[in-house]
């Protein structure tokens, strides 16, 4: 093959690659607002909603119009202009999705500072008392769902 034609080759499968993963993800992204409906609502405004399948539909719509034939930079800033608004949707459903599990931990580990604490008493009579009165502090300051400890905790 001439160079000319390998590079006009190359050049087609890079914009047909383009083309194929702009679709491709427009469709993931449809999909996953249609399957996954009620978990969303519960992480993004409805404006937010709207504003992404607006986005989408008119993506999909210029696909099949104007976008038919562009040039690969195109696609790719398309692309590039939906992830914006998918990225951080996609962020907050996983974060969603982990948080039972992190809460369940962090549960698990406060109870286990209490036992630790309430063991202190018997096991190691040389933690002063002020010391333990401290930990227990801040393990009911946690048990009220507050995230950091007031300094004065620990003065």
């Amino acid at each position: 093959m001439s160079t000319p034609l390998l590079s006009t080759l190359q050049a087609r499968m890079e914009k047909l690659s383009a083309k194929n993963g702009l679709e491709a993800f427009l469709y993931a992204v449809k999909n996953k607002l249609d399957d996954e409906a009620e978990e969303v609502a519960k992480i993004a405004t409805e404006e937010q909603l709207e504003a992404l399948s607006t986005l989408v539909a008119a993506s999909v719509e210029w696909l099949d119009d104007e976008g038919y034939d562009v040039e690969t930079p195109e696609y790719k800033a398309k692309l590039a202009e939906v992830e914006g608004l998918v990225e951080p949707l996609y962020f907050r459903l996983e974060e969603a999705a982990k948080r039972p599990e992190a809460v369940a931990m962090a549960e698990k580990r406060l109870k286990d500072i209490r036992l630790l604490v309430a063991k202190w008493e018997t096991s190691l009579p040389q933690v002063k008392r002020r010391s333990r009165t401290k930990m227990r502090a801040a393990y009911r300051y946690k048990l009220r769902g507050k995230s950091i400890c007031p300094p004065q905790i620990f003065a």
